[in-house]
């Protein structure tokens, strides 16, 4: 099992609540002996039709939130 603050839960669900009838997603990185989320990132959508039940993570998007969470030592 994992753990994420409220604050971090609160905000996914923010993020999510803004736009419901579409698929979201997201990469959460943190420390894996802790089992700790500490960071999230979202990950852009590259499908164009049915995005309500379609949902392919921009790559771009992934490297970026790996990179940034590796810089920041965390793993996701």
């Amino acid at each position: 099992m994992i753990k994420i603050s409220e604050e971090l839960w609160n905000r996914i669900v923010a993020y999510v609540e803004e736009d419901y009838k579409y698929e979201h997603c997201g990469i959460m990185g943190g420390d894996p002996k802790t089992r700790e989320v500490t960071e999230v990132t979202y990950a852009g959508n590259v499908v164009t039709e049915n995005k309500e039940r379609r949902y392919v993570m921009n790559p771009v998007d992934i490297i970026h939130a790996e990179k940034k969470f590796a810089a920041q030592g965390l793993e996701n």
